[in-house]
């Protein structure tokens, strides 16, 4: 999906599958709110060729993601380049019964460049990697996520994190 300016996810049930939303300009906003999704990937990021963050604004709060191990669910929720957003208070679940023993699997969250963000009150349990952050994270705040049971609980790949 592409969208100009704002767009909202409210209440719904994915299963399955996968929510894209492509951002083409530094004025896409996307609000992903109280959705319950059970084995369902989301990815929010910039179209190819675009060189600045587009997506401005995320908002992705009070979801609860369910994850099984599918080989086609890698990770709950990816978000590529943004600016401004918001990830709080979601619950990002590893439903297959065990501790995770190695760093190769899953994180609950990935996040691949997000500047003047902030990333609070989520729960996350039972995945490889808690959170996998990549690249730049100027200005970023991190405050009160809850990491159970996860092999790893924030793996730092080239990431740059400002004070």
């Amino acid at each position: 999906m592409k969208f100009a300016d704002a767009t909202n996810f409210l209440d719904n049930d994915f299963t399955g599958g996968k929510l894209a939303v492509n951002g083409n300009n530094q004025n896409t906003q996307v609000r992903v709110i109280s959705n319950d999704f059970a084995n369902s990937h989301v990815e929010l990021r910039q179209l190819a060729g675009v060189t600045s963050p587009a997506l401005r604004g995320i908002i992705f709060n009070h979801n609860d993601m369910n994850y099984t191990g599918s080989a086609t669910i890698y990770n709950p929720l990816k978000i590529y380049q943004c600016y401004q957003g918001v990830v709080g208070d979601n619950n990002f679940t590893n439903l297959t019964s065990h501790t995770p023993t190695t760093n190769t699997g899953a994180a609950g969250l990935y996040i691949d460049g997000m500047v003047d963000g902030q990333v609070t009150l989520n729960n996350i349990d039972r995945f490889s990697r808690g959170m996998y952050l990549a690249n730049n994270f100027g200005v970023t705040q991190f405050q009160c996520n809850v990491f159970d049971y996860n092999y790893e609980g924030i793996y730092l790949n080239n990431a740059f994190i400002a004070n």
